[in-house]
């Protein structure tokens, strides 16, 4: 079984007489979010450490199970709060609030997760009765319009909402009544993103939207290109503006989509990756044990240059060290090439040739031929040149590619 995971993805440039793009990353097989963040972060601060520029970043969502966890951290806050409020320290539950609401708009609010944003009203049922305690009922009821701007239909529940604010309720909902739908408009570059606001679909842009005046978060999202924004929308209304790449970014995007398909051919990543710059750099993770392995393809003027792969131990300041033998060597080493942790590499290549990429180290099976070289990994596609028994054993190792990750094969890598 095949599992893809999308990321984030970056586009840089690496000034000099030598200009080269780093098209982004893709993911074959299970591996953990933890590790696919981490090994995109050290890659791309690598790469922009070698002299390169980033020349625009593509923001992924969180993924659920990270979502999960900050969920977990939110109702922790939520909960010293409610103690907080029930000994009546009403500032320190206001305190307690604000760090809830940072944590919420750093992680949660560009999300269309329904648990995120239950949080998110209950949130402001807590900040406004603790206002409404310290005796500023203007800010309470700032807070419940707020409610109302992003739940028109929210009403206090018997025995749950505090009595304080449903007293308050009424008044603040004649007021939200009263006031006239602000439009927000939203247009993205290019047309036809999708357009989310505070967790709800809200049609493709350009689009017009009618809402209360308050605080809204808008996400704009065209194939894996992101854009979030806090926006306050006044009487006046208010307007977003997404651009979501340049050409280059552009390319890179496409390179990466067509990676993540079952079956990528030589040709297609060739013909991709000529639009994104004279020199590209594909890095694909896939699984190796219980860690991970990077394989960096290097494309030059249209032909598969070099390929670069090192598998990555666990420790952090080992991994570090080793993601870094890996930049350098995509970026100057002029033939494939392993780089090697530990001895791992001679296992490294024939579990990735038989497309056994979740297999443990340490079951690794006896090194390839010699006669059987890799000329690019790419995106889970296995490109080689082989020959004699080497050849053989590929094609007869289809039957392992459901471990892990799918592959194709094109004989023609080096030609």
């Amino acid at each position: 079984m095949m599992m893809v995971a999308s990321l984030a993805v970056c586009v840089v440039a690496v000034t000099g007489s030598d200009p080269a793009v780093f098209a982004g990353v893709a993911v074959r097989g299970a591996v953990s979010d933890d590790d696919v963040v981490q090994v995109t972060e050290q890659l791309r601060s690598m790469f922009q450490a070698r002299g390169a520029r980033v020349v625009a970043p593509i923001e992924n969502k969180g993924t659920r199970e990270r979502e999960r966890r900050v969920l977990k951290d939110l109702d922790d806050r939520l909960d010293d709060a409610a103690r907080a409020a029930a000994a009546t320290d009403w500032n320190g539950a206001r305190e307690l609030l604000q760090d809830a609401l940072a944590l919420f708009e750093e992680h949660l609010a560009f999300t269309d997760d329904d648990a995120a944003w239950a949080r998110y009203r209950e949130l402001l049922v807590l900040q406004s009765t603790a206002l409404l305690h310290v005796n500023d009922k203007v800010g309470a009821d700032q807070e419940l319009l707020q409610l109302l701007a992003v739940e028109p239909d929210w009403r206090p529940k018997k025995g749950v909402t505090p009595a304080a604010v449903a007293a308050r309720f009424d008044a603040v909902r004649d007021e939200a009544r009263a006031t006239p739908p602000a439009s927000l408009e939203v247009k993205s570059r290019p047309a036809g993103a999708k357009v989310l606001v505070d967790g709800r679909r809200a049609g493709r842009a350009p689009v017009a939207i009618e809402l209360p005046p308050g605080v809204h978060y808008v996400i704009v999202e065209d194939h894996g290109r992101v854009h979030h924004q806090r926006v306050v929308v006044g009487d006046g209304g208010a307007r977003v503006s997404a651009r979501l790449g340049s050409p280059e970014l552009e390319a890179s995007v496409r390179l990466l989509a067509q990676l993540r398909q079952p079956a990528t051919k030589k040709a297609e990543l060739l013909d991709l990756a000529s639009d994104v710059a004279d020199v590209a750099l594909v890095a694909v993770v896939l699984p190796w044990g219980r860690s991970v392995q990077v394989v960096c393809a290097r494309v030059t003027d249209g032909e598969l240059d070099a390929v670069v792969a090192a598998p990555l131990p666990r420790n952090p300041g080992a991994r570090e060290k080793v993601v870094f033998q890996l930049v350098e060597a995509a970026l100057t080493q002029k033939a494939d090439g392993w780089i090697a942790a530990a001895d791992a590499a001679q296992a490294l290549r024939p579990l990735l040739l038989s497309g056994m990429g979740d297999t443990s180290i340490n079951d690794a099976p006896e090194p390839a031929p010699t006669g059987l070289i890799i000329g690019g990994v790419v995106g889970g596609l296995v490109v080689v040149a082989a020959v004699g028994l080497g050849a053989a054993l590929v094609f007869l190792n289809e039957s392992n590619k459901d471990k892990g990750f799918t592959y194709g094969i094109d004989a023609s890598a080096l030609e």
